[in-house]
């Protein structure tokens, strides 16, 4: 089934068939749990989602339909892409797990609390921050060596400093330090510090996200997002009203996407960021205007987040540039998807790297559930979507499968109530399918499904 966004202009698809039905997955609670689960990450495959038990704070791994204890009390922080280990703090220690009884991190001298929160692809890298009162310290963790060992600060430090993230072969560190007075945003490679925001006249800048191969660096100056890469720091900006503030949650693997929130004349919005153009990405109705993106998709193509729908609810949404900001619930139920037991999808937290997968937290009869959402395989593209020369029908040439045939529909809503009377048999030869339906001048929605 496809379905995109049509208006009276040319346009070029960029959704897709799914091969095999959309579903959503109630991944259950631990023995013991009394007040359900909620989903924090999710491997970059999709197969493996890790979160924690709402009253005892003990984390989870979910893997092909199995869900197993990460050791009680171990609260997860952070998963590596492969899915094969989670980092976490159990109280004040940190540690690491893969199989059987977590190992612990290890402790820096002096450091009475400590905090992973970043794992590297392969779960061979550890980073995060070590405190005790007044003072914090950037630590990394090696499986090579086994040992917590303190990274270096900056010249001048005050005793501040934190890792936040790890490039995917754990060789680019990003965080940050004070020194003078400032705290500044900071990378460290092979043991070398580097100053990302000594020409900034920030005085609070610290580094938070790094792209799979460390070459692009985002974080946060005086409350605004910034960008590094290939030597130059630069301001990303916010969006336009209220007060000047964008906070970056996520980057693509790929490096040119950034996700977050900005202050707006309304309220905080959901933002993307990519070639050097801030979008806003709107809010669904209802509620508080406040919305936030958390996570993309690997080439940044896919947004999920959460917006308020009401004083005190929350609505997990998906963002394509086809489809724009979608309940995520609305688009289950478009493709199919039975959501019955499931009064709503709160929040999506991450996303898989092909943008299929996403995990998250919902009310299910009654409680609250981690889920797991697959959108179905994208594999069969749509070749171009045009409206004709009276803009009153639209044509679509696409891809299909050779003998079967293929219906196109149109509706004014996204639900599964939407898809109406407007629908047409399509004609094919061979691969190539082509179908014509009238539209009226407003924007409509559209799928194309297989009998």
């Amino acid at each position: 089934m496809f379905i995109g966004k049509i208006t009276p202009v040319l346009a070029l698809a960029t959704s897709f068939f799914p091969l095999h039905a959309a579903s959503i997955t109630a991944l259950g609670s631990l023995p013991g749990e009394v007040a359900g689960s909620t989903a924090s990450f999710i491997s970059a495959d999709g197969r493996t989602v890790v979160g924690t038990g709402v009253s005892s704070g003990s984390g989870f791994r979910w893997r092909d339909g199995i869900l197993v204890s990460v050791g009680n009390g171990n609260g997860p922080t952070c998963l590596s892409s492969d899915g094969g280990a989670v980092a976490g703090r159990n109280n004040r220690s940190a540690f690491i797990w893969t199989e059987g009884p977590a190992r612990s991190l290890g402790t820096l001298p002096g450091r009475t609390s400590h905090f992973p929160s970043a794992i590297s692809a392969d779960g061979a890298v550890v980073v995060g921050n070590a405190g005790s009162p007044g003072v914090t310290q950037a630590f990394v963790w090696r499986l090579s060596t086994g040992v917590m060992q303190a990274l270096p600060d900056l010249p001048g430090s005050t005793g501040f400093s934190g890792a936040t993230a790890v490039s995917g072969d754990g060789r680019i560190i990003a965080g940050y330090s004070s020194a003078n007075g400032r705290t500044e945003a900071v990378v460290w490679e092979a043991g070398v510090l580097k100053n990302l925001s000594a020409a900034s006249a920030a005085r609070d800048s610290r580094a938070l996200h790094v792209s799979e191969d460390g070459a692009t660096v985002v974080g946060s100056s005086d409350h605004v997002a910034f960008l590094y890469r290939d030597g130059v720091f630069q301001l990303i900006g916010d969006l336009p009203g209220g007060d000047v503030f964008s906070s970056p949650q996520a980057i693509s693997a790929d490096g040119s996407t950034v996700v977050g929130s900005s202050s707006t004349a309304q309220g905080n919005e959901a933002f993307r960021w990519k070639d050097g153009v801030m979008l806003a990405l709107g809010e669904l109705a209802g509620g508080d205007y406040s919305s936030g993106a958390v996570a993309v998709s690997a080439d940044g193509s896919v947004v999920v987040g959460q917006s308020q729908v009401s004083d005190s609810n929350a609505q997990a949404f998906l963002w394509t540039a086809s489809h724009g900001m979608v309940t995520l619930e609305n688009l289950l139920r478009a493709l199919g998807v039975d959501l019955t037991g499931w009064s709503r999808l709160r929040v999506a937290r991450d996303i898989s790297r092909d943008g299929r997968y996403i995990c998250g937290t919902g009310v299910r009869n009654g409680g609250l559930e981690a889920f797991l959402v697959d959108l179905g395989i994208p594999a069969v593209p749509a070749l171009a979507i045009e409206s004709g020369a009276d803009g009153r029908t639209v044509r679509m040439r696409f891809s299909g499968e050779p003998g079967r045939a293929y219906r196109l529909q149109r509706a004014t809503v996204l639900g599964a109530g939407g898809w109406g009377s407007d629908q047409v048999l399509v004609a094919g030869n061979e691969r190539v399918y082509e179908a014509e339906l009238p539209v009226d001048a407003a924007t409509g929605l559209f799928r194309v499904v297989a009998e």
